[in-house]
């Protein structure tokens, strides 16, 4: 393993439609699919920052269903960036529904359909890489 950088909070969001096909987003540095996610900014909560990489990521407004789970795992929470820089993140997984009428998802997110269970979900909830 490469030395680590860094630890920081992340989050990630499980979004499912009627279908319960999961929304996943090709990330723009890596070109991995993957659940929606990001950092945890200073002075805001974990759900906080989940409500807002949301609308960032997918400009979807959510509301928070239940927390799926807290992920440590050096195997699949240290990230490499393009620069170089090994990030070890602590990430808390959301389960979220879409609040209010529209549903615009911006380009370069899809629905994939998986079956979901508790192994499926800690398996996909950060380190979904289903191809390009």
């Amino acid at each position: 393993m490469k030395a680590i950088d860094d630890v920081r909070p992340g989050v990630a969001v499980v979004i499912l439609d009627e279908k319960k096909r999961v929304l996943l987003q090709k990330r723009a540095d890596v070109g991995l699919w993957g659940l929606p996610s990001g950092h945890v900014e200073k002075g805001e909560t974990v759900a906080e920052a989940a409500i807002r990489e949301m609308k960032e990521e997918a400009n979807l407004e959510i509301r928070i269903v239940k927390l799926i789970g807290v992920y440590s795992e050096p195997e699949s929470q240290v990230f490499a960036y393009p620069n170089g820089k090994v990030v070890h993140f602590i990430t808390i997984c959301f389960l979220a529904e879409v609040v209010g009428e529209s549903f615009v998802v911006i380009l370069m997110n899809h629905w994939i359909s998986l079956i979901l269970n508790k192994e499926t979900y800690q398996r996909t909830c950060l380190r979904c890489t289903l191809g390009g």
